[in-house]
């Protein structure tokens, strides 16, 4: 899954199905298309992609121009033919935005909401976001009828959310301040909060695995020390 350029003025969501041996078993289709924005930039960017409960769950943020961009999460049957064939160009569906499947706004609509992470367990899709004018927040799609079900404005000063799930159970993780941080998620919103390690300078997300165990994670990070970059990775359990 990939963002590009399809109509002039605009980018749009894309996506392509591979088989076991990533060879292509189709043409790529277009997930969304939407319309240039007068006097401004319209695009949809940084797809993040999960499948669960028979469905493809993307997360991906639109940038609507005048330092508006807003995340989105899109919901589609796996077994929806449409998702063989796409959307139809701009020209052939008069100029209105669309969007395949089922598709909602889960952020304010301003702000600048970018850069998803999102992992999906029994009970639905978690999405986590940076929104570089307020922090960070992390929101549950439920699985039912794919509405979201809440979201959490985490604390100010939080950034580069990362989630991850296994079975039933997900975890986010962020960097707040000089410090990498870490909860369980559950149906309920972000569970009590831990403090991993200390972290210095600004750096990408962290990366998230599950381990062996339930409970276990592996966590990665960068970090900035004696004036170079080193890279990090810790086990934890979380009950």
């Amino acid at each position: 899954m990939w963002q590009e350029e399809v109509d002039k003025g605009t980018s749009d969501i894309m996506a392509r199905e591979l088989d076991a041996d990533l060879s292509p078993l189709g043409d790529a289709v277009r997930l969304t298309a939407l319309v240039p924005a007068k006097g401004g930039t319209s695009a949809a960017g940084t797809p993040a992609v999960a499948v669960q409960n028979g469905h493809l769950y993307v997360a991906f943020s639109v940038n609507r121009g005048f330092e508006r961009m807003q995340m989105y999460v899109q919901r589609i049957a796996l077994n929806d033919a449409s998702l063989k064939t796409g959307l139809l160009p701009l020209k052939k569906a008069n100029g209105k935005e669309r969007f395949l499947g089922q598709a909602q706004l889960i952020s304010s609509k301003d702000g600048k909401n970018t850069t998803p992470a999102l992992a999906c367990t029994g009970d639905g899709c978690y999405v986590a976001w940076d929104d570089e004018k307020a922090g960070a927040s992390v929101a549950l799609v439920e699985k039912d009828k794919g509405l979201m079900l809440w979201r959490r404005e985490l604390p100010a000063k939080v950034a580069r959310p990362a989630v991850a799930a296994s079975g039933n159970a997900a975890v986010i993780s962020w960097f707040d301040e000089s410090r990498l941080r870490m909860a369980p998620l559950t149906r309920d919103g972000v569970g009590v909060v831990t403090s991993l390690s200390r972290v210095s300078g600004f750096q990408p997300a962290p990366d998230l695995a599950a381990g062996e165990k339930p409970g276990q994670w592996y966590v990665s990070w960068r970090d900035y020390e004696s004036a170079h970059l080193e890279v990090f990775a810790l086990r934890t359990e979380c009950p």
